[in-house]
């Protein structure tokens, strides 16, 4: 038989490991709003094997009993968890999860706290995992829109999902099941397909796999001078992506002034691929907008390189 599934919608950031100067938790209601922290900053935060979770439900407790509990329960196990967030200008994602976890009726006192609980504020939850079944999944990859309204979440952060579609609830249990999003299959255009340079083809290809891997619908839009190579779209979200495909390893380019307006102009959701040794072993780096610290950085797992960019200024002399 399934486990139970909740959903917890929370505010959103990269890492939700704690405050920092790159990563600050967006959106997450009034309390947000007005102390500029939310307890749910430490969400992923591995201690003493566990993850504990943090969500402010409505009416100041969770119903278990609509997850199989009985009324006189304080807890109930084997919970699976989806934590949902709004994407900054978009719709609410799935964000992560903690599978087979034990919730909680009313919020429950963190002892024992690490130093990046106490450094954040937080010292209560209300669910948690073994930290082996807490998975939290990279921004660009957050992309299985949580329906709204009727059949959907509504303005309550926890959801039981009873009147959810059941197709809907049977792509999210795949989801759990194979631990990330699975690869829709499309027809992927060949390198002399882009009818483009070698590398630059090899480069277009190797990023096109990428995010069709992680569940995107891809278009090569390269011809139409909009600044941008492809867009990847999931539910409402859709990726600007400008493509640069180099031969040697030194990842160092430069953008038309076309690609860089777009590139200033489409922050949220363009993304600056570029791709070394397209034609040997391709390594990619992705460079996004950090909104925390206002600058374009390339992720690369927890960490961010700031992206170093010189503008430089041209034009055009005609003798007459």
């Amino acid at each position: 038989m399934p486990r139970p599934l909740l959903f917890c919608n929370i505010g959103w950031m990269r890492e939700y490991q704690g405050q920092t100067a790159t990563d600050k938790i967006i959106g997450g209601g009034r309390y947000v709003q007005i102390e500029k922290r939310g307890h749910e900053v430490c969400n992923f935060v591995a201690a003493r094997g566990k993850v504990f979770g943090y969500v402010q439900p409505v009416g100041g407790h969770i119903k278990i009993e609509r997850l199989g509990a009985t009324r006189s329960a304080a807890q109930i196990a084997g919970v699976d968890v989806l934590v949902t967030a709004r994407r900054p200008g978009g719709d609410t994602v799935i964000v992560g999860w903690y599978r087979d976890a034990t919730v909680y009726r009313n919020s429950q006192l963190l002892v024992n706290l690490t130093a990046l609980h106490k450094k954040n504020g937080v010292d209560r939850f209300w669910f948690e995992a073994r930290a082996q079944n807490v998975k939290l999944l990279d921004p660009d990859h957050r992309t299985e829109v949580v329906p709204r309204g009727y059949g959907g979440i509504g303005q309550s952060n926890v959801w039981y999902a009873d009147r959810a579609a059941v197709s809907w609830l049977a792509r999210v249990r795949r989801l759990l099941e194979a631990g990330a999003y699975a690869r829709v299959k499309r027809k992927r255009p060949t390198p002399n397909a882009f009818k483009k340079a070698q590398v630059e083809a090899a480069a277009m290809a190797h990023v096109w796999k990428h995010y069709e891997d992680r569940g995107y619908e891809l278009e090569d839009v390269s011809k139409e001078n909009r600044g941008w190579d492809l867009e990847a779209s999931s539910g409402s979200l859709t990726l600007r992506i400008e493509v640069k495909g180099l031969s040697g390893k030194t990842a160092s380019i430069e953008l038309t002034p076309n690609e860089y307006q777009a590139f200033l102009a489409n922050a949220l959701d363009y993304r600056l691929c570029i791709v070394t040794g397209s034609l040997a072993a391709p390594a990619l780096s992705v460079s996004a907008f950090n909104l925390a610290s206002g600058s374009w950085a390339i992720e690369a797992g927890s960490s961010l390189r700031i992206v170093a960019i010189k503008e430089r200024t041209a034009a055009q002399v005609t003798l007459t």
